[in-house]
């Protein structure tokens, strides 16, 4: 499904971009924020991994640039450390997990209002995740971890200021959704991210 996902994207964005008139402007995108999540469920805890970090993220693409200026991009993303503690008979868990993610999508950018824009994202996502529990019962602590992987996708919308040709300055918002599991329970759950953003256009 993923698969067949992908190809469809990737034709409907190479038509875009062959529809437009004006030549290619390549770009470089890297922002820095805040992030919030909500990730997995233990069986039986109705706990959830959730909590704030900061987040980071390197993106670069081509657009075609028009009156909407459309293109492609694809990048990775570092989504933040979440952990929180959850009780079993006998026993304290604390549980952390560690999300990035590597992008692959197009782009809007509408520059109704120069040098003020607005821009729209929304692409396809593998994401990664680095999970770690420490178990507490009375007498004796045991730990384990492994890594974990998963499809999904992601949407954003922001604005910003040309500062000049060439660079741009503004803040987004974006919304990760993650499809995973490790060892039976499911990973599932999704991150949102606002981050400021410095663009590079060349």
């Amino acid at each position: 499904m993923f698969r067949k996902m992908a190809v469809a994207f990737l034709a409907a964005t190479t038509f875009a971009s062959a529809a437009q008139a004006a030549g290619p402007q390549y770009f470089v995108d890297i922002g820095a924020g805040s992030a919030r999540a909500q990730l997995g469920q233990p069986a039986g805890t109705g706990y959830r991994r959730d909590g704030s970090d900061v987040a980071s993220a390197l993106r670069v693409g081509v657009q075609w640039r028009g009156p909407v200026s459309w293109g492609v991009e694809t990048g990775l993303i570092y989504l933040g450390k979440f952990s929180d503690s959850y009780n079993l008979p006998g026993a304290t868990v604390q549980d952390q997990v560690q999300v990035s993610a590597g992008l692959l999508g197009a782009t809007a950018t509408w520059r109704a209002d120069a040098p003020w824009y607005v821009t729209a994202h929304a692409g396809l996502l593998h994401g990664w995740l680095d999970v770690s529990s420490q178990v507490r019962p009375p007498i004796y602590v045991a730990s384990s971890n492994g890594m974990t992987a998963g499809n999904g996708w992601y949407a954003g919308v922001g604005g910003g200021y040309d500062l000049s040709d060439r660079f741009s300055v503004g803040l987004h918002y974006d919304f990760h959704h993650l499809n995973a599991s490790r060892n039976g329970v499911r990973m599932d759950g999704h991150v949102g991210t606002l981050m400021l953003q410095l663009e590079y256009r060349y």
